[in-house]
């Protein structure tokens, strides 16, 4: 999700070539050159759409992220087409399944190996098939079901021959279920997920992967819970790596619950979910959380422990995923400040975003809160699709 879209964020902001950036904690480039993305412009933008949010907000003990992982108040389920129930779907699990085995520690490259090997199609075909034996499906998960088949009959399907066409719209169909619980029913969604996970203790277990017995036997009494690391997990000991590869799973499903409603074409939904979930729309947003004279970092001021936070996270992306971009364009045109600083911002603010989820919910809640209304200014692009 960090590719460029037709309504680039930048568009949103006007340049400013004279701004110097003043932080808490170093995080991105000194100052604004050429064509560069004004600070002063930011603080503007970012101002307006994040005052709204009072801090008694953010210290209210009865907040659940979860309320703001959702669709806005006024959705309508029922309306919500199969694809786009599978594009939400498919980010739940993707987030269960990221806080499921990040926990024992591991190589970051093994822990993508072990969730692209459980995320993917031909796996979720499996895991439905299982269902679909044993699991007591109502009538309405049925529909869904079929309905989520029937969307899975794209060129994606059958571009890969007739087998991979029906793994694919399996798939679909599974995705399409999970989005449709979470969205009507978290305790329904709750079920659901733990049937799952109870299934994937027994092939962890016949695959040896590395598991704790206190973990395995814990029970999960929640949604919330499920969409948690296991319950022996030390999060002060979790990699910044992998806090930002949770982060990104939880801000890309707020991004997804934002606009899946009200009802648009499936790749417009796509464009404006990208368009926010772009790193350098996710720098924006950091660098104003930490910016000093900015309204964001007044309405949620960051403890010693979410600075470093932000520092290891932005430290662990200083490796090859902005820097190799950015020296190959060395030669061609001068750094403007969206190369391998854009990405550690990004990662900094996922990082941070992760830690918080999960590790103090009140806390997650107030800075969704906040990343929710500074985003709005990409909502603009929603103009552009229509």
């Amino acid at each position: 999700a960090r590719t460029s879209s037709t309504y680039c964020v930048a568009n949103a902001f006007a340049p400013d070539t004279t701004t110097t950036h003043i932080d808490r904690f170093r995080c991105g480039a000194t100052a604004s050159t050429g064509n560069s993305i004004g600070n002063s412009s930011i603080r503007t933008v970012l101002a307006a759409s994040s005052g709204s949010t009072p801090s008694s907000i953010i210290d209210d003990d009865s907040k659940d992220p979860l309320d703001l992982l959702q669709p806005r108040s006024d959705f309508d389920v029922d309306q919500i087409g199969p694809a786009q129930l599978a594009f939400v779907g498919d980010i739940v699990y993707e987030l269960y399944v990221r806080c499921r085995y990040v926990w024992p520690a591991r190589r970051t490259a093994d822990l993508q190996t072990t969730v692209v090997g459980i995320v993917r199609a031909e796996t979720q075909s499996k895991l439905l098939a299982s269902m679909m034996k044993s699991f007591p499906f109502t009538g309405k998960e049925r529909s869904i079901l079929t309905r989520g088949r029937n969307s899975g009959t794209g060129s994606r399907g059958r571009k890969r021959g007739k087998e991979w066409g029906a793994i694919y719209q399996d798939s679909t169909a599974f995705e399409a279920l999970i989005g449709y619980s979470y969205m009507s029913d978290r305790e329904r969604c709750y079920e659901i997920l733990n049937w799952i996970r109870n299934e994937q203790d027994k092939i962890d277990e016949n695959d040896e992967v590395n598991t704790s017995d206190k973990a395995k036997d814990a029970p999960y009494n929640s949604l919330r819970e499920l969409l948690q690391p296991r319950c022996d997990c030390e999060v002060d000991q979790v990699a910044p790596a992998q806090l930002a590869y949770i982060g990104d799973s939880v801000y890309e499903l707020l991004a997804r619950n934002k606009y899946v409603w009200p009802h648009r074409r499936t790749a417009d939904l796509h464009r404006i979910v990208v368009s926010m979930s772009r790193a350098e729309t996710q720098a924006l947003i950091c660098k104003s959380l930490t910016d000093e004279n900015s309204e964001m970092s007044r309405q949620i001021e960051l403890t010693p422990k979410e600075t470093s936070i932000l520092l290891r996270g932005r430290n662990a992306a200083g490796g090859s995923n902005g820097r190799n971009k950015q020296v190959k364009k060395a030669a061609r045109k001068p750094d403007d400040g969206t190369g391998a600083a854009m990405h550690q911002d990004a990662a900094a603010l996922e990082a941070l975003l992760a830690y918080s989820f999960i590790s103090n919910p009140r806390r997650c809640y107030g800075l969704l809160q906040l990343i929710s209304d500074a985003s709005d200014v990409v909502g603009a692009g929603e103009e552009k699709v229509k």
